[in-house]
C-alpha cells in the first residue's frame, strides 16, 4: 500500500484511481479517520497574523529600496512578500517566531520549514541561524537548506533518519512537499502561499507519521500565511489526488515531459492541481534575484490563534492564551490545586516542561504580560486563574518587609539576600540549588561547606530554602 503510487512504464497510478470523473476509488481512508483510529498523528495549527500581512505595506511618496530604486506606488499584499517584494524584517520576526517556539518546546523537534521560493529559503535560513547562533556556532548543520542539488541528499537523508538528530530545522521551498519520509517531524512551518489542494495535502502528510518510540505522537503546524482556510474546505478531506513522484531515473515517454511550470525541486505536479504555479527551479532562482529589498522600521505579530479538534471531532479555534488556560485548567482544574503542586515541585522546570508539552505556552503569555521579570508562577496563575501577577522584586521586597528574617543571624541574612538575588537574576531552582553557594559573590560568606553550617546544617538549611519558598509565593 502507498499514499501515491507510483509511476512507472509497467504500471500506472490510473489503475488505482482511475481516469475520469466517473471513475471513483472503492474505498478511501480519509486522514481524519487516520487520526480517529490512532494510524496517524493528530496536529493543531497556530495562526500567526503579522501586522504588515493584515494591513498591507504601502511605500509612502518618493521611497525607494535600499539601492536607491523608486517603489511602485501601491499596496504590497501578503501575497506579494517574498514573490515581488522582499521585506527582511519579516522574514526576520517569522524566524524568531520558529525559534521561540522550539525554545518553548523542544529545541531538537524536527522541523519544516517550506519558504515561497530558494532565495527566500536562503534569507530564511540565514535569520534562523541568527536566531539560533547559540548551538549553529558548534552545530553547523542544525539548519540546513533542502534543494534537488546531490550535495543536500546526505543531508536530506540525515534529517529523516529518526535515529539522526541533526539537522533539526530543514528549510526548502517544494522539495520536501512530497515523496519525503519524515516520521520524526513535529513542526511543519508554511510561510508560502500554497494554492494547490494536492500539494497543501501532501505538506500536512509531512506531519502525520506516528514513531511512539521516538515520542512522535503529534505535531504543529505553524501558518504565516493564511492557508489554514484550506482545512475548511470539502476537499481537504474528500477524494485522494492524484500525483506523480519524479526521481533521477525516471523517463518520460514522448509527449509527457512536463514543463517548468509543472517540474519543481523532483516533483511532477498535475496541470489541473497547479494553480497559479510558479517557474521552474533555475527561473525560481532568477527571478528571486530582482525583487526589490525594503527597509521597514517594524513588522509585529498582531495575535495568534489555535486550531485544533476536540474530542467530538469539531474544529476549534481559540487565541494562544485562551487555548493555553484551557489546557493548564484541564491539568489543574483550581487555582489552589494548581499552587499546591507548583509548591510541592522540588525541580519547578520539570513542572514546566510537563505544561508546554500539554500545550502551555508559557512564554507567549509572559509576552502579553505589561509587567517585566514576572516569576513563571505569575504567568501561570495569570493564564489559568486571572490571578494578577507580582513582579520577582515585588515578591522580594515582601519577604523583606515582613520580618521573617529577623528570625535569622545578620550573617545569615546577608546569606538569604544573595539568594533572592539570584532568584531575581534567574529563577527558583537556581535559588534553590546547592551549586549556587560556588558563585563568586557567595565566597565572601566562607565555603559553601561553611554557609551550610552557620544553618545549623544541611537539614536546616534546605528547611531555611522551603520556608523562604513558601513565603515567596504566599498569597
Amino acid at each position: 500500500m502507498t499514499a501515491t503510487p507510483k509511476e512507472t512504464e509497467e504500471t500506472s497510478n490510473i489503475d488505482y484511481f482511475g481516469d475520469g470523473e466517473e471513475e471513483k476509488p472503492l474505498y478511501t481512508y480519509s486522514l481524519k479517520q487516520g487520526i480517529e483510529d490512532g494510524f496517524l498523528a493528530p496536529y493543531k495549527v497556530v495562526r500567526v497574523n503579522l501586522d504588515i500581512d493584515i494591513n498591507g505595506f504601502r511605500p509612502y511618496p518618493g521611497m525607494t529600496d535600499i539601492y536607491g530604486k523608486p517603489l511602485e506606488d501601491r499596496i504590497y499584499e501578503q501575497k506579494d512578500f517574498d514573490r515581488i517584494i522582499e521585506i527582511p524584517k519579516r522574514t526576520q520576526v517569522v524566524a524568531k517566531r520558529i525559534s521561540d517556539f522550539l525554545k518553548e518546546t523542544d529545541r531538537y523537534a524536527k522541523t519544516i520549514v517550506f519558504c515561497e521560493d530558494i532565495p527566500h529559503a536562503e534569507r530564511m535560513k540565514t535569520a534562523l541561524i541568527n536566531e539560533n547562533n547559540d548551538l549553529t556556532v558548534e552545530q553547523t548543520d542544525y539548519i540546513a537548506q533542502m534543494t534537488s542539488e546531490p550535495s543536500d541528499v546526505e543531508l536530506l537523508d540525515d534529517f529523516t533518519d529518526p535515529h539522526e538528530s541533526i539537522p533539526v530545522i530543514a528549510v526548502t521551498s517544494r522539495l520536501m512537499s512530497t515523496g519525503v519520509n519524515t516520521q520524526t517531524c513535529k513542526l511543519v512551518v508554511l510561510d508560502r502561499t500554497v494554492n494547490s489542494m494536492t500539494e497543501f495535502k501532501q505538506i500536512i502528510g509531512r506531519g502525520t507519521r506516528v514513531r511512539e518510540d521516538c515520542d512522535k505522537l503529534f505535531f504543529t503546524i505553524m501558518d504565516f500565511r493564511k492557508n489554514y482556510v484550506k482545512f475548511a474546505e470539502p476537499e481537504f478531506d474528500g477524494e485522494p489526488v492524484k500525483i506523480k513522484d519524479v526521481g533521477e531515473e525516471d523517463s518520460f515517454d514522448d509527449g509527457d515531459t512536463p514543463n517548468n511550470d509543472q517540474m519543481e525541486d523532483g516533483c511532477w505536479y498535475d496541470e489541473e492541481d497547479t494553480d497559479n504555479w510558479e517557474e521552474g527551479e533555475n527561473d525560481n532562482k532568477e527571478r528571486g534575484r530582482d525583487k526589490p529589498i525594503v527597509d521597514v522600521p517594524e513588522v509585529r505579530i498582531v495575535d495568534e490563534l489555535v486550531e485544533y479538534l476536540d474530542t467530538n471531532g469539531n474544529l476549534i479555534t481559540v487565541s494562544i492564551v485562551d487555548y493555553s488556560r484551557n489546557n493548564l485548567r484541564r491539568l489543574y482544574p483550581y487555582y489552589e490545586v494548581f499552587s499546591k503542586v507548583w509548591l510541592a515541585q522540588k525541580k519547578k522546570h520539570e513542572l514546566l516542561e510537563k505544561l508546554i508539552s500539554d500545550g502551555v505556552f508559557i512564554d507567549y503569555v509572559r509576552s502579553t504580560i505589561a509587567k517585566e521579570n514576572v516569576d513563571d508562577y505569575d504567568v501561570l496563575s495569570f493564564i489559568g486563574y486571572e490571578k494578577e501577577p507580582l513582579t520577582k522584586e515585588e515578591r522580594i521586597e515582601r519577604i523583606l518587609q515582613s520580618g521573617y528574617l529577623d528570625k535569622f543571624t545578620q550573617e545569615n541574612q546577608d546569606v538569604i539576600k544573595l539568594l533572592l538575588e539570584a532568584y531575581r537574576e534567574h529563577d527558583i531552582d537556581e535559588f534553590t540549588n546547592m551549586r549556587i553557594l560556588n558563585m563568586p559573590e557567595f565566597v565572601q560568606k566562607g565555603t559553601p561547606p561553611a554557609i551550610v553550617k552557620s544553618f545549623g546544617g544541611k537539614k536546616e538549611y534546605e528547611e531555611m530554602l522551603g520556608e523562604v519558598t513558601q513565603e515567596l509565593y504566599s498569597a
